[in-house]
């Protein structure tokens, strides 16, 4: 058995604050939080596992190409592959990878094939289990079958990727309304015992409890997400009794944290932690319900958030989306006493995958701002010693994939004169576009998108399909409700409740409470429970020409048919509406929608133009609602 330690591999390692200046070093040294510090002595008697995190892939195979402040790539299969290389050469046996779900839906050569490349990638880089995301559900039946088709297996599409993948899905928190277990999916378990020699490392597979609601809910009518704290105990407990020396939490459940410093692949223990995260997210609760000792550690998914982070001791990684980063978490077990050396746990990420990184910065991400002394210049990376290239034969077997799609990707549907950024906080370009874009197409008075259907900003300069595809890479339709002034007050509440973020609008002049101050709820379900999207941060709401809405007309409000199914916390509020007030004649694709305006808006974003008036917003955001005397139950 290969007992590999830290000291055993000093040669090939020195983890650094910066990626690009990792060399070879002759001691296990690493630098956080300023300080140069080195792990404890080893000796035979201690193993180390490396971990590494990913999530929230989102199909993306193939680099991204940038063009702020020049020129150059982020991500793509062929680096990712390299980093995996060296960390396999460093590690072997005592390695691992986990992928935190999310994995197929968000780009043409994912989607064109359902996900099907994307698991074929993750079985040439030896991928170790995966959790299972909320998109997984996205495709519905396998192939070009309608959900509704009678005999039409609502997973057949994922049922088909999970049978084609070498490694295990994981999902301890899933179930048929009717209590079964899922059977019927052949490669998907509620957890997985991994081995390093004679080290067991126990995967307890989560998914969020919002699945329902942040997939089409039509493919997933019959499944229960159930409570993720019960099945971690049991599965924790099961692995326990079975020899796992530590377990791990794989979940496509996440958590907000305050950011961390800019300054890529540090490495963090416990002691170094810096920050806070929201109590509230799914991460942190489930952690907080847990006993001590149930979980060594979690990789987290769905917020796309880049966390790097300690919870009550816990090390939790999250790495952002779109494979543009991952984390590392390492291990060391000492087989004299026979437990985990808790000083030699730690964090080494954000790792950036890039092929080129900004010298002075560390990573390429040419929109966060740069350093006092610039960027620098685009130099070639080093990780653990080694140089970073594109592994070739998953260079040359992406650009297959991507061939078929190649003539689509590449068509010019119009030009930017500045970024169209999206912010699921607050208003922003790209959510005024689409949503201007929704409301002339279906000649509607007001048009409502939900942040998360927009996943990727626009740069300036020439738009291509494959750009405004990154960008909406949803099958939704819009279409149009017609609704009164009270039913139309009541869709902005809810919508605005900050529950999902800030939903872009066109047509109106909205005043909200910001999320960031606390709010007051009703029951609106009768549930006995104040959820999230009950909170009432809603003002006012005019016409855009600042007409006040009126109870006298019907407004014809053009919508995303994923929020007319009850997606994004919608369903109360949607069965308030009659049915024949949802016209779903003439509805077309959101993505569809947004080329068409683009063909007829040359040069969108100019700076005579902007799409976010500064002194006009679309929104106003205020610390809290005038008040009215009426009393009502308060929530953060």
């Amino acid at each position: 058995m290969l007992r590999l330690t830290f000291k055993s591999t000093a040669a090939a390692i020195l983890l650094t604050v910066q990626l690009g200046l990792a060399g070879c070093a002759s001691s296990p040294q690493f630098q956080a939080g300023g300080r140069t510090e080195q792990l404890s002595d080893t000796r035979g008697d201690l193993q180390t596992v490396a971990i590494l995190g990913m999530n929230d892939f989102h199909g993306a195979l193939l680099a991204r190409e940038l063009k702020s402040p020049e020129p150059h790539t982020a991500g793509g299969a062929a680096i990712l592959a390299r980093h995996v290389e060296i960390l396999r050469e460093v590690f072997g046996p005592n390695f691992f990878i986990l992928d935190g779900g999310d994995q197929f839906q968000g780009t043409l050569e994912s989607n064109a094939a359902e996900g099907k490349p994307v698991v074929e990638f993750f079985n040439r880089i030896g991928m170790s289990a995966a959790a299972v995301g909320n998109h997984e559900f996205d495709f519905g039946p396998e192939g070009d079958v309608d959900a509704g088709t009678p005999g039409s297996d609502l997973r057949g599409a994922l049922k088909a990727r999970m049978n084609e993948a070498r490694y295990p899905y994981l999902a301890a928190n899933i179930r048929y309304k009717n209590g079964k277990e899922l059977t019927d999916f052949n490669n998907l378990r509620p957890s997985v015992m991994l081995q390093a020699g004679r080290l067991k490392i126990g995967v307890v597979g989560l998914a969020t409890i919002h699945t329902p609601v942040t997939t089409r809910p039509e493919h997933v009518p019959d499944l229960l997400f159930t409570d993720a704290r019960e099945a971690t105990l049991r599965e924790s407990k099961k692995l326990r009794q079975a020899g796992a020396h530590l377990v791990l939490v794989l979940a496509h459940q996440g958590l907000r944290c305050d950011r961390m410093r800019p300054d890529p692949a540090l490495l963090r223990r416990a002691n170094d932690a810096e920050g806070s995260c929201d109590p509230h997210d799914e991460i942190p609760e489930l952690i907080n319900a847990l006993p001590k000792g149930t979980i060594d550690g979690v990789i987290a998914g769905h917020t796309h958030q880049v966390v790097h982070h300690y919870l009550s001791g816990i090390p939790v990684i999250e790495a952002g989306a779109n494979g543009l980063y991952y984390n590392l978490l390492y291990f060391t077990w000492d087989w004299r006493q026979n437990k985990l050396v808790g000083t030699d746990t730690a964090i080494e990420g954000p790792v950036p995958v890039c092929e080129k990184i900004f010298e002075n910065q560390g990573d390429c991400n040419g929109l966060r701002a740069a350093p006092r002394n610039g960027r620098g210049s685009l130099v070639t990376p080093k990780f653990h010693g080694a140089s970073i290239k594109p592994v070739s034969e998953i260079a040359k077997w992406a650009r297959e994939v991507a061939r078929s799609v190649d003539s689509l990707k590449s068509r010019i549907v119009g030009s930017a004169a500045g970024a169209l950024t999206h912010d699921r906080t607050r208003e922003a370009p790209l959510g005024n576009f689409i949503t201007d874009a929704m409301r002339a197409a279906l000649q509607a008075d007001v048009a409502i998108s939900n942040p998360g259907g927009i996943r990727a900003n626009i740069e300036a300069g020439t738009i291509r399909y494959e750009d405004v595809f990154r960008s909406f890479p949803f099958d939704n339709d819009v279409v149009v409700l017609n609704l009164n002034e009270k039913q139309l007050k009541l869709l902005l509440r809810v919508t605005q409740s900050g529950s999902r973020g800030y939903f872009p609008t066109s047509g109106l002049r909205l005043t909200l409470v910001d999320s960031s101050e606390p709010a007051e709820g009703d029951d609106l379900n009768r549930d006995r429970k104040i959820e999230p999207w009950e909170m009432d941060r809603f003002v006012s709401a005019t016409l855009e020409d600042g007409t006040p809405l009126s109870p006298k007309r019907m407004y014809r409000v053009a919508i995303p048919d994923f929020l007319v199914s009850g997606g994004d916390d919608l369903t109360w509020v949607m069965a308030q509406i009659p049915k024949n007030q949802i016209l779903r004649e003439g509805a077309v694709y959101m993505r569809d929608v947004a080329i068409a305006h683009f063909e007829k808006s040359p040069g969108v974003n100019s700076a005579e133009k902007p799409l976010v008036q500064l002194q006009s917003p679309r929104v106003v955001f205020v610390k809290s609602k005038p008040k009215t005397g009426k009393s009502r139950k308060r929530r953060r």
